[in-house]
């Protein structure tokens, strides 16, 4: 019997170990509800080299490290308090005032996220975008300069907690960005704390219209709002998915079952679905057995999402 081929699309990589057990302690886990217990975690902090560890472990081939620096994450809630509901140039404004030297922060922590696993070829960088904080042509540059001179392989997205939409129209420009260079978007999708639903997957939808050729993978297959996951991936056939962290809540009050997850997999296509961990909360080993232990899906289709498609799809 041969080994499938593992790759995991969904790594969060800290500075530290201290970094890492800082925050995996913070997580409550609340997009799936209140009343469940957390699902174990890895036994794994999650700097880069308990993430190598971990891929050793699992006999995985490659990675990509999901960068999560997000300069504003802490001031949000005190613009929102400010200006409520009010977008567009005045927000921009509120936010540029807030931290004239957020933008060079985000450039100078790509370029140290991309340079933390240069002696890790087999874990591929992905990097953090903010259209709050760099303009449209500000931002593609960037990309660009990453992708040519710093090894990034793709972006990383988190609307709900950077508080932008998924279809916000200053994004448009770092979209077709991802077109021309060829690099593929892991963005986080799911329910979002408050009335505003920023990342839930109808917010795809004008995205995956305007940019058939993008490579944009919904994380978490929908996480807590996964119900409107068939719909849009029903819609759009350029739809791509990974299956990281929903499939550790089997139990939670808006999570799926084991057997409707599989099913969910199933009704969209499991070629269009990827292996992703959310490491270090949950390590590689650990969701390669949840994977195959699954209901539902033939063990062709498991070694597929295990690693196959990924090595397809993303060309990693």
């Amino acid at each position: 019997m041969t080994t499938p081929l593992i790759i995991d699309v969904h790594m969060h990589i800290f500075e530290s170990k201290e970094q890492g057990r800082e925050s995996k302690a913070r997580y409550p886990g609340w997009e799936f509800g209140e009343g469940a217990p957390l699902p174990p975690y890895s036994d794994y902090d999650g700097d880069v080299e308990d993430a190598a560890a971990s891929l050793v472990e699992a006999g995985a081939s490659r990675a990509v490290m999901v960068h999560f620096h997000h300069p504003l994450i802490g001031l949000q809630a005190g613009i929102d308090e400010r200006l409520g509901e009010v977008g567009g140039e005045e927000r921009a404004r509120a936010v540029a005032a807030v931290d004239p030297t957020a933008g060079e922060a985000l450039k100078a922590s790509n370029m140290g996220a991309c340079a933390s696993v240069r002696d890790h070829p087999e874990i591929l960088p992905f990097v953090s975008i903010d259209p709050w904080v760099l303009g449209p042509d500000e931002a593609a540059d960037h990309l660009a300069d990453l992708v040519k001179n710093h090894g990034a392989c793709g972006v990383k997205l988190h609307a709900g907690s950077q508080h932008f939409a998924m279809d916000d129209r200053r994004m448009w420009p770092i979209y077709d960005a991802c077109v021309q260079l060829d690099i593929p978007i892991v963005a986080h999708s799911g329910r979002d704390l408050g009335e505003t639903q920023y990342s839930d997957p109808r917010s795809y939808r004008a995205v995956y219209e305007a940019f058939p050729r993008l490579k944009l993978v919904m994380a978490h297959l929908g996480n807590g709002s996964w119900r409107q996951t068939k719909e849009v991936a029903d819609a759009f056939p350029n739809a791509l998915f990974d299956t990281s962290e929903i499939t550790e809540w089997h139990g939670a009050p808006l999570a799926p079952t084991r057997e409707e997850l599989a099913r969910l997999i199933r009704d969209i296509g499991p070629e269009r679905v990827m292996m992703g961990t959310d490491f270090p909360w949950w390590s590689p080993a650990h969701c390669v057995q949840g994977i195959m232990d699954m209901p539902v899906l033939s063990q062709s289709e498991k070694e597929a999402i295990l690693g196959a498609n990924a090595a397809r799809i993303l060309g990693i």
